[in-house]
């Protein structure tokens, strides 16, 4: 049927005169699907998914420790600052490698009783240059590669050099000293570097130890090459789903009209 209809409309709407028009209908059904929702949290989903992740685990019986979030690409911190507001007892780890932003970074955990690391997350030890905007440097945009300032903003970038570090001998070393068990978000914001970050928790990916990752997908992942089927063959133990600002859509199979888009959207992958 879906074909069928498919075949009508393109008999009778494929042509010019309509092209404005396909091209509307095509963004509103961006919207309808989860993409392109950034302008709240509540639109883009995050409000909704983060209440229910972490009241429901909250409230679980079985357990009497604190939840645990890493935030890695926290910024200044206002997703570690939501996140204690909905469940004040969560245990945050928050990264951010960018001196400047850090700096506010490093204010809000002290105010609100997390922890902050002036560190980037990547797949290995090191140093690498982040850019940002040469007039507004410490931005929220700034980025690993220098294509998502120049090309993506069109901006004249400044570059700073960050350390990076690689998240299973962290995490390892935090389970050896008993202080966490395991990790129930890892929420990364990384201007397209989240592939790589994932690629350095390999270890503890595959030991199940993270229960459910968010992380963006969008534009920043054509200038790192990173396609969305790059995520799913990183993790086969995770189901994948899209934000709705109410809701999750299960992504049931791979299908690269649905998935390869490189637009603003909300994934959330849970532990199988």
């Amino acid at each position: 049927m879906l074909y069928k209809i498919a075949n009508f409309y393109a008999a009778f709407f494929a042509n010019k005169l309509f092209y404005k028009w396909n091209k509307l209908l095509f963004h509103c059904a961006l919207r309808g699907l989860g993409i392109h929702n950034s302008e709240t949290r509540k639109r883009s989903g995050e409000e909704s998914f983060l209440r229910n992740i972490l009241n429901q685990k909250g409230n679980q019986s079985n357990t009497n420790k604190n939840l645990v979030v890493f935030d890695v690409g926290a910024n200044v911190g206002n997703y570690s600052l939501y996140i204690k507001k909905i469940n004040p007892n969560t245990e945050i780890y928050a990264f951010e490698p960018h001196p400047k932003t850090f700096q506010k970074l490093e204010k809000t955990a002290s105010q609100n009783g997390f922890n902050a690391f002036n560190v980037g997350c990547g797949d290995a030890e090191g140093t690498l240059i982040i850019y940002d905007y040469a007039q507004n440097d410490g931005s929220s945009h700034a980025s690993l590669y220098k294509g998502v300032m120049e090309d993506i903003y069109q901006k004249e970038s400044i570059a700073t050099e960050v350390e990076i570090i690689p998240l299973d001998p962290f995490i390892e070393k935090l389970m050896t000293e008993n202080k966490i068990s395991q990790i129930d978000l890892l929420k990364i914001d990384t201007e397209g570097h989240e592939l790589a970050v994932l690629q350095g928790a390999k270890s503890i990916l595959e030991k199940g130890i993270v229960k459910a990752i968010h992380f963006e997908f969008n534009a920043m992942n054509i200038i790192s090459r990173t396609f969305f089927k790059d995520f799913m063959d990183l993790l086969p133990n995770y189901d994948f789903y899209r934000m709705l600002p109410d809701s999750l859509h299960k992504i049931e199979k791979y299908d690269p009209i649905y998935d390869e888009i490189f637009a603003f959207q909300n994934i959330v992958a849970f532990k199988k």
